[in-house]
């Protein structure tokens, strides 16, 4: 009721008690009405209480083992209870937990001192694990991330990898911080998983590629030929991505060359033509340790081949004892090169890559069937003399020796 309507409620009632009953009727109407106003005004209006901050909670080593002991006590409500005040708590627990499982004893304190382990560990961890890849919690760190991060840099990418590598293989990553059996250890370890998985049609991820590379800063972690054969398949099914990733792909790539660099002999020929398949420089150092490792011909002119394609002139000097080489060359399929009426020998490869680190076009040496490869350097199959023209042959040693010793060659060569 309005001010207004009270006032002509007091014109009509001007004698004694009836005029006092209504304006007090009134009068309380209107201080009801002031009240809902006030009301409804603060039932709209979002009002923020401050709460005052909880005190820490500190309880001595006697009172953590009694409340850890609670978890198998002797009714429902006091366990239940237990559960609560430990989670509430947190982890200052955890030491407490992992006491009580180890001792063992009572099957329900042990299922529950378990269970309300996980469930604190897990929050904590998943906790510390969105703090650590904001990239904003300078305190938050994991063991092993700064071996990583030497070596991979800092940057989300970086960090969103090391976090799915030390989910999927958390001990490799422990063991990077350890010795060098340990990451050894790790390592083959990871490898077992990985291959495990594939068989089991569970494909493996950048992240299984990354770990299986990780240790290998440590000249002293031994390769195994299955080791390396699963790394290449790993890096097989993501190399397409990888390639074009342009945070993770320069990190990872000197990881891959780092491992090309210490290939064992056994898959020597598969990790030459990978490497140049993916672009790994590393090669070159690999091709030339080669030379003098092996004597099997497929290795031998694949070696040659990632010297042609990374090398210098610097490296012709080691290729030059193959020139007069008369065994016959395998072609990709593992026939020899016969075909077309050539005959290309390990001697022909030796002159084609000698001819392509020198930058001279190879139909000038008389290989007019020959082809540069962008990533091989050159095909082998087709790098070769026809057996009529002898002579060809003869010429074209005769002017790459002559390259190695000082003369100039009609192309450009490589500083």
């Amino acid at each position: 009721m309005t001010t207004v309507q009270l006032k002509r409620y007091f014109a009509v009632f001007r004698g004694g008690n009836q005029w006092r009953l209504v304006a007090k009727i009134q009068l309380k109407s209107l201080v009801c009405f002031c009240c809902l106003g006030c009301a409804s005004l603060l039932a709209q209006t979002e009002v923020t209480v401050a709460e005052p901050p909880e005190a820490e909670i500190v309880l001595t080593e006697r009172e953590c083992e009694e409340l850890v002991a609670q978890l198998g006590a002797a009714t429902f409500a006091e366990r239940e209870r237990a559960v609560g005040e430990i989670l509430r708590i947190g982890m200052p627990l955890v030491p407490y937990l992992r006491k009580a499982i180890r001792d063992g004893g009572d099957a329900e304190l042990l299922l529950r001192a378990k269970a309300t382990l996980g469930q604190l560990t897990s929050s904590s961890f998943e906790s510390k694990v969105a703090v650590f890849l904001s990239g904003q919690g300078d305190g938050i760190e994991f063991d092993g991330w700064q071996t990583v991060a030497a070596t991979m840099g800092d940057s989300s990418a970086t960090r969103d990898l090391f976090i799915q590598i030390l989910r999927g293989h958390p001990g490799l990553i422990t063991a990077l911080d350890g010795t060098t059996r340990d990451r050894t250890v790790a390592l083959n370890a990871a490898a077992q998983t990985v291959q495990t998985n594939f068989e089991s049609h569970k494909f493996p991820t950048l992240a299984d590629g990354v770990a299986l590379l990780l240790p290998l800063a440590d000249p002293g972690v031994t390769l195994s030929n299955s080791y390396e054969k699963t790394l290449i398949t790993v890096m097989h099914t993501q190399m397409a991505g990888l390639a074009k990733d342009a945070f993770l792909w320069t990190p990872t790539s000197k990881l891959l060359n780092r491992w090309v660099s210490r290939s064992r002999a056994e898959p020597r020929s598969d990790v030459l033509w990978n490497a140049m398949q993916w672009g790994l420089s590393g090669a070159r150092e690999l091709g030339l340790r080669t030379l003098g490792e092996s004597s099997d011909v497929a290795t031998l002119q694949t070696a040659m081949q990632a010297i042609a394609r990374f090398g210098t002139i610097e490296d012709a000097k080691a290729i030059d004892k193959f020139l007069d080489d008369k065994r016959i060359a395998d072609s990709p399929d593992g026939i020899p090169s016969v075909d077309a009426g050539l005959r290309v020998t390990l001697g022909d490869t030796a002159i084609a890559a000698i001819a392509v680190i020198y930058e001279v076009p190879l139909k000038e040496l008389g290989m007019d069937k020959a082809e540069l490869h962008p990533k091989l350097g050159f095909l082998v199959e087709n790098a070769g003399f026809l057996p009529s023209k002898p002579e060809d042959r003869t010429r074209a040693v005769q002017m790459v020796r002559g390259w190695i010793g000082g003369e100039t060659p009609p192309g450009k060569p490589r500083s």
